[in-house]
C-alpha cells in the first residue's frame, strides 16, 4: 500500500489511485509520483504493479524489465 499526501495523507489500496498522483512509501517515507500502475509481463506474483518516479534518486531500479 501506499500513502497519498495529496488525500489527506491515509493509506489507499492502489486501485484508489491513479497515474500522476503523489505518493509516499509507506516503509519507509520517500515520496514521489505515480508513473505506472498495472500488470508487468513477466511478473505473475503480483497482479498489479506500481511505478513509482521518487523525488531523490536514490531508488533500486530504473523502470526497465528484462533491459
Amino acid at each position: 500500500m501506499l500513502q497519498s499526501p495529496t488525500k489527506t495523507h491515509r493509506t489507499l489500496p492502489l486501485h484508489a489511485l491513479s497515474v500522476g498522483d503523489r505518493v509516499e512509501l509507506q516503509h519507509d517515507g520517500r515520496r514521489g509520483h505515480l508513473a505506472y500502475l498495472g500488470p508487468v509481463e513477466g511478473q505473475s506474483s503480483q497482479p498489479i504493479w506500481a511505478g513509482i518516479i521518487l523525488d531523490t534518486a536514490d531508488g533500486l531500479n530504473d523502470g526497465s524489465v528484462n533491459g
